[in-house]
């Protein structure tokens, strides 16, 4: 539980809020987020077990959490990109150890 707080602490100290996203997962059947989807990604709202950190989107005037490991950086050129990538990558190899 530490390790995802200080990646909690670590996304919402080096990510720049709002940014665009896409998701880049598929979501379970019936979701009302799905694959492709473009959002606003506005802030880190908490962690799970399961999912790992968790952020707060806007889908237009809709609100949700989702998990961030589902999302893309829409800018290919944002800073933003690395940083992200370097957490799903860590969150990959904790789903594999």
């Amino acid at each position: 539980m530490e390790e995802k707080t200080d990646w909690m602490e670590f996304l919402s100290s080096n990510l720049v809020f709002p940014f665009d996203g896409i998701v880049d997962d598929s979501q379970d059947p019936g979701s009302l987020v799905q694959y492709g989807d473009k959002l606003v990604v506005a802030k880190i709202t908490g962690d799970d077990d399961k999912y790992g950190i968790i952020a707060g989107v806007r889908m237009g005037r809709s609100r949700r959490h989702l998990p961030i490991v589902d999302i893309a950086i829409a800018d290919s050129g944002s800073p933003n990109k690395t940083t992200l990538d370097v957490y799903k990558a860590w969150f990959a190899n904790e789903l594999n150890a």
